[in-house]
């Protein structure tokens, strides 16, 4: 494991690419699914940064997002958005275990 001075520093353009990337495979991303997936890249991040970069750059790149409980799941645009928020329940659960999640 590495210790903390030798993981890569993070800024909000390191989120940006680490969540566009997610979106594209996924077609939705979650701050833990970018924290993950930053992890996995030897970055120091922490659950609160993220969240608060991507609240930042939802905004500054039009990025769609819907409140689940106690987060959010982030759409790279309105039509991926309208997608999936207008499934029913049983649509949402045969789309999600149908397709493969991935953070690499």
């Amino acid at each position: 494991m590495l210790l903390n001075n030798h993981l890569k520093s993070l800024d909000k353009n390191v989120v940006r690419t680490a969540a566009i990337r997610l979106m594209e495979r996924n077609y939705t991303t979650t701050t833990l699914e970018v924290k993950q997936l930053l992890r996995s890249q030897n970055y120091w991040a922490i659950q609160s940064t993220i969240s608060r970069w991507m609240d930042e750059l939802a905004e500054e790149e039009d990025w769609y997002f819907e409140n689940i409980n106690h987060h959010r799941n982030y759409f790279k645009n309105e039509v991926t958005a309208n997608y999936f928020t207008n499934m029913t329940q049983e649509e949402m659960d045969f789309f999600l275990g149908n397709i493969k999640f991935s953070v690499n």
